[in-house]
């Protein structure tokens, strides 16, 4: 319920994408399941550092060009539980073709990805209630992810280059200025949640 006081309406999050299991057309189609005109079915599997974290049966049906549909069953429902049909509409190109995109089974939004939380039904991100993991953040954990990103970027880590001369001072110089951020904060946090003071 919005804030009478502040005449703004927010909605309390149930969740983070991140932690949803995410049905991404974009996805899909460098997979080979968006073929116009033909009927795809297969299993598709996500994966968290490499390991298998579960799968979805999926079929897509692109024949009827009026009537384009999905049908997703997840890895662990009962072998006799009913796909849940996903309707799809498209829009042409501008160089030909067609571009797909899911209708939100519970809003009628139009999206390219939708989620299941929990193994529930999927859906789209607003259907659930989703918000992405930076937007629940404060303060503190944004300046402890500019500190990580920095440092990436400084040293060459997770497929930064690494970096040369005056540009690996400039990027250095960048770490140590996040870092200094993020510890004031710390101590500021740790001064207002505490009572004392860590600097």
């Amino acid at each position: 319920m919005g804030s009478i006081l502040s005449g703004r309406h927010r909605t309390t999050s149930r969740g983070v994408v991140e932690q949803a299991r995410p049905l991404d057309l974009r996805g899909l189609k460098r997979i080979g399941f968006i073929q116009p005109g033909r009927r795809t079915s297969g299993v598709m599997q996500w994966k968290m550092r490499g390991e298998p974290v579960g799968a979805v049966e999926l079929v897509v049906d692109l024949r009827d060009p009026n009537f384009p549909f999905a049908e997703a069953r997840l890895e662990g429902a009962a072998p006799d539980s009913p796909r849940q049909r996903i309707k799809l509409t498209s829009t042409p190109c501008r160089f030909g073709g067609r571009r797909y995109y899911f209708a939100c089974p519970h809003t009628g939004r139009r999206c390219e990805v939708l989620y299941s939380r929990g193994g529930g039904a999927f859906a789209s991100r607003q259907a659930h209630r989703l918000v992405y993991q930076v937007q629940s953040e404060g303060d503190l954990g944004r300046r402890r992810r500019a500190v990580e990103r920095s440092k990436e970027r400084a040293l060459g880590l997770k497929g930064n280059r690494r970096p040369r001369g005056d540009n690996r001072k400039r990027l250095t110089a960048i770490w140590r200025a996040c870092e200094t951020a993020y510890l004031e904060g710390f101590s500021s946090e740790s001064v207002r949640r505490f009572g004392f003071d860590i600097s």
